[in-house]
């Protein structure tokens, strides 16, 4: 008998209710950008190798950095069945696999079956196989459970963003308050127009839109650092005195202008391109 030979074995399942829709969980799967980001306790930085509609592959580095532990991953989506499945190709646990079945309860509601999966020499003793899934069985689950904690709120934060777009225009000048009214933390522009807040960048006052171009990430309560605000998703950045994205070729949408005078801040409208 070849004793090369491997068998998939399965750790451990984690099962969760998610309140979002099966296009922002298919979404998420397929957003491998967003890794070193939201998820910054665990994934230290990742570079894309290859990537197509259905699936991505990319070159790893997790955390603790110190560890120095890599991975190059793969994953795969199969929409019509809502299985995507994650494979560690080389570095650290490789073989791994982690298979996901997302299942539709209601038009914003799903179930996700995570099973973890491990490569282990075959013929093994039954006894082994159950050790090696107890010991790293819960280890999978927990992170998993982390991980899925964090994406729930950005997949959240995404459908309230695609849910609240609208687009009537500021009609006239809007008396907002004091200067320091309109840079007190959580304060936004009272207008229908779109979630635009305030920052104030070498003595003026700018107004540019909370909501990342790229994925709706939010930017309500980025710091904005020399004039540049930094998406907690993805890490895009921008430059609130012209609403460009720093590296790529993305813009915030407009936000009003902003006058002070005799002490007053107004929120006026933007003339009509031509």
């Amino acid at each position: 008998m070849d004793t090369s030979e491997t068998r998939l074995i399965e750790l451990g399942r984690y099962r969760r209710r998610l309140a979002v829709s099966m296009e922002r969980m298919f979404e998420n799967a397929l957003d491998w950008e967003h890794l070193p980001h939201l998820h910054a306790g665990s994934f230290a930085d990742i570079t894309l190798l290859d990537e197509g509609k259905d699936y991505w592959v990319a070159s790893v580095r997790l955390q603790p950095t110190q560890l120095r532990l890599h991975q190059t991953v793969r994953l795969s989506l199969d929409r019509q069945t809502g299985i995507w499945v994650t494979e560690v190709l080389e570095g650290f646990t490789r073989g791994l696999q982690v298979h996901t079945q997302a299942r539709e309860l209601g038009p914003r509601s799903i179930e996700v079956d995570v099973r973890f999966r491990a490569p282990t020499p075959f013929p093994v003793p039954r006894v082994a196989a159950r050790g090696l899934a107890r010991l790293l069985g819960p280890i999978g689950v927990s992170v998993y459970r982390r991980l899925y904690d964090e994406d729930e709120q950005m997949m959240l934060e995404r459908q309230a963003q695609l849910d609240r777009r609208r687009g009537p225009r500021l009609g006239e000048r809007l008396r907002l308050g004091t200067r320091a009214e309109v840079l007190r933390p959580g304060y936004r522009l009272p207008i229908e127009e779109g979630d635009y807040r305030v920052a104030e960048v070498g003595g003026e006052l700018l107004a540019f839109s909370t909501v990342c171009p790229h994925l709706l990430g939010p930017l309500g309560d980025a710091p904005v650092v020399d004039g540049q605000v930094r998406c907690p998703w993805h890490g895009y950045c921008f430059d609130v005195r012209t609403g460009n994205a720093v590296e790529h070729r993305l813009r915030l949408r407009r936000a009003p202008r902003l006058e002070e005078r005799d002490g007053v801040v107004w929120a006026c409208p933007n003339p009509v391109d031509g």
